[in-house]
């Protein structure tokens, strides 16, 4: 007992250290908590918006241009400024054209994609050729984002098709083609002795 009040000071002095160092490491793990909260509540409402070019799994000389909110909060006041376009005649329908592209995208929901008919008819002098543009837009919070898609042909194009195709709309289009064609042999016989 005598040792203990003897030192009372400096159990005193140690016992405040071991409490002030506490409370600092406490103040340090709250303050990376609150911003891992603030990032984790700004990705739950942050969209993303995604351009890119995909052709039709039954047809690989044909290119849509898909827009698609990738991320998990709406994307909202879509504007586009189309920095390279396309204009191939009797086989195109340029960029400039789509009311998208003019007027803008006023909302567009996590998950949701917008498909616009692109090009057909592209042959090897075509594949090199792309579409470059920039799309600017806000979320809920009213931050704005931009981001500038350029979109080569040959990356999306020619890259075969699978028989049968891969997705339940390919399958439907496929096999209803089969069924067409023995339908055929069917009603026109004649045909099949030639």
């Amino acid at each position: 007992m005598e040792c203990i009040e003897s030192h009372k000071e400096i159990i005193t002095l140690i016992f405040s250290l071991i409490i002030t160092i506490s409370t600092i490491v406490y103040v340090i793990l709250t303050r990376q908590l609150v911003k891992e909260t603030r990032t984790l509540r700004k990705s739950q409402v942050q969209p993303y918006v995604s351009i890119f070019l995909k052709n039709p799994e039954t047809k690989v000389n044909i290119l849509h241009l898909f827009i698609e909110n990738i991320g998990n909060g709406p994307a909202l006041n879509l504007t586009f400024r189309i920095i390279k376009d396309i204009s191939y005649p009797n086989s195109c329908s340029p960029l400039q054209k789509h009311t998208h592209y003019k007027n803008g995208i006023s909302y567009l929901p996590p998950n949701q994609k917008i498909d616009n008919y692109l090009v057909s008819e592209i042959g090897e002098e075509r594949i090199d050729d792309y579409v470059e543009l920039e799309v600017k837009y806000n979320d809920v919070l009213n931050n704005e984002y931009k981001s500038k898609f350029k979109l080569v042909f040959s990356e999306a194009i020619w890259h075969g098709i699978s028989e049968p195709p891969d997705t339940y709309e390919g399958h439907i289009g496929y096999y209803l083609k089969k069924i067409f064609k023995l339908y055929e042999k069917v009603e026109n016989p004649q045909d099949e002795r030639k």
